[in-house]
């Protein structure tokens, strides 16, 4: 108790100075976060549209802040940082430039919290045994002993192992150079390699120019150590790994922030400048068969997908979108939703009850190549299997945001369409016993949390390939004879008891009747 006592008058000095701002900030971002909008919230990203040679125009932008206000781990990188957004992070932000106002009021928060430990350890210091005793019990709450938190340490693993590529692959690379050029030192090599990444104009692939303040050598520096990073991660161009002693971040991990975080991506033309430098310029589908085999294994798209698309992406999360393939929207199907007023999706369990809609789980075959690939046919929806892990969601947003700079948006609208059809638990639970949905995470309950901030800030004014199976539902569920069928079966038929008791009676009933009509006939004959 007088610990406390001590503690809290030593930090009220400057309260009166200090701690009203800090409240009203505080009291500010509470009402803004609160504040959650799920449509034409803000428009996109501001995107210079001159692009390098080589590149396309889908941009690495950075995520809009009501996109990311809803779930920030969403597009945060955990374990490595690659490109100028979460670079920019490791160092003090801009007073001028309002993309860091977060940013200052991180490091106000962090000198505010700087000032108050000195004075609580201060305080202890003066009661003998205490600190140490106190950092004892604080260690025990963790399930590593160290003094840095996991995230920091791995985020440090990381850059160390992209010192170590970096030399590996300069001197792998230089040696095949020195053929050519005896007199050429490391040093020079490194230099050249540099200005070959800076004749890219690499600057231009991300969005608002985050480091126009950088000289370009320094920004093509950047690029050729994340870059060679990301190639050694995902093809194993060098074999040996540092960190003796030290815990390598899971590889599920690393490929997470590497490949599928918008604002982590590095430009392909950097990627294919490196592979080609390293050698493997006549295996063009190296990265593209690594990024496929990814997104087979967690069942997003088919095996049988192409390695190489048809059009050269932009980076490795616009790649992860070409192999999702999605379908054309029809503008006959947008004018039949637009003429005909159609309501808005419904759960699926009252499709099930209210338009006698049957779920089936649709394989991956000829024609099904993504989760995508939702089709109607006739009464049954037929839907591929989607496996939620701890990676599913921040996949989704992460496609979701990179489609706000393309004229179609499938991705966008497949997951407005799940995120209606499992709003509640017993809607999960049916889609899991129809196994349209594998859940890995344990709880309906945390699905359904899942689905509901799926949407959360994303604008979805685009046409969609799934107007038409939309309006075809809200038509059946309109039907008095859908509605009449639907109730009936999920009374009668949804518990295998009854649905075995009910087919007994419809036997029995028959066996009754078609006795009535032969003892009826025989007494005819009878008479005769």
């Amino acid at each position: 108790m007088q610990m406390s006592e001590e503690i809290s008058s030593a930090a009220n000095p400057g309260e009166q100075n200090g701690n009203s701002d800090i409240r009203e900030s505080s009291q500010s971002r509470c009402f803004h976060s609160s504040r959650r909008t799920t449509r034409h919230v803000e428009t996109g990203p501001k995107i210079d549209q001159t692009c390098p040679a080589g590149s396309t125009t889908i941009h690495i932008a950075k995520i809009r802040r009501a996109l990311r206000m809803v779930e920030e781990e969403r597009f945060t990188p955990f374990t490595v940082r690659i490109g100028p957004y979460h670079e920019a992070s490791m160092v003090q932000p801009s007073e001028n430039n309002p993309h860091d106002k977060k940013g200052k009021e991180v490091m106000e928060n962090e000198q505010n919290k700087s000032v108050l430990v000195d004075r609580l350890v201060s305080v202890l210091l003066e009661q003998p045994g205490e600190l140490e005793n106190l950092m004892a019990r604080a260690m025990e709450c963790y399930a590593e002993k160290k003094g840095k938190q996991p995230c920091d340490n791995e985020l440090h693993i990381t850059e160390q192992e992209k010192s170590f590529f970096v030399d590996r692959f300069l001197s792998l690379t230089f040696e095949d150079r020195k053929e050519e050029a005896p007199q050429l030192t490391l040093q020079e090599h490194k230099v050249q390699v540099i200005e070959d990444l800076k004749n890219l104009k690499t600057m231009k692939c991300y969005a608002g120019n985050p480091r126009a303040e950088e000289t370009e050598e320094a920004f093509a520096a950047m690029m050729m150590r994340d870059g060679i990073y990301v190639l050694c991660l995902l093809v194993d161009m060098v074999e040996t790994s540092p960190g003796e002693g030290d815990v390598r971040p899971d590889e599920i991990d690393l490929l997470r922030d590497v490949v599928f975080l918008l604002e982590n991506q590095i430009p392909w033309i950097v990627l294919k400048e490196l592979q080609s430098l390293a050698g493997y310029s006549n295996e063009p589908g190296l990265l593209c068969t690594r990024v496929r085999d990814l997104l087979a294994e967690g069942r997003y798209i088919t095996k049988a997908t192409p390695e190489s698309p048809a059009k050269e992406p932009a980076h490795l999360l616009h790649l992860v979108h070409t192999y999702f393939a999605p379908p054309k929207s029809g503008e006959a199907a947008i004018d039949i939703v637009r003429n005909k007023g159609t309501g808005p999706w419904k759960r699926a369990t009252l499709y099930r009850r209210c338009a006698y809609v049957q779920f089936k789980r649709r394989e991956f075959e000829a024609g099904v190549e993504s989760i995508l690939d939702v089709s109607l046919q006739g009464g049954t929806l037929l839907i591929p299997c989607l496996q939620i892990d701890g990676n599913t969601w921040t996949i989704l947003r992460n496609l979701m945001a990179l489609e706000e700079q393309m004229p179609e948006r499938p991705v966008t609208a497949y997951c407005v369409f799940m995120s209606q059809l499992a709003r509640q638990a017993e809607d999960v639970e049916f889609l899991e016993y129809e196994g349209i949905i594998i859940n890995f995470l344990g709880n309906n309950e945390v699905v359904v949390q899942g689905f509901s901030n799926l949407c959360e800030g994303v604008i979805n004014d685009k046409p969609s390939y799934l107007y038409d199976i939309w309006h075809t539902l809200d038509k059946r569920s309109k039907s008095a004879w859908n509605k009449f069928m639907g109730s009936f079966m999920e009374r009668n038929m949804l518990d295998n008891v009854q649905f075995v008791a009910f087919i007994g009676a419809v036997i029995l009933l028959i066996l009754q009747i078609a006795q009535v009509i032969i003892g009826s006939l025989s007494l005819i004959n009878k008479q005769k």
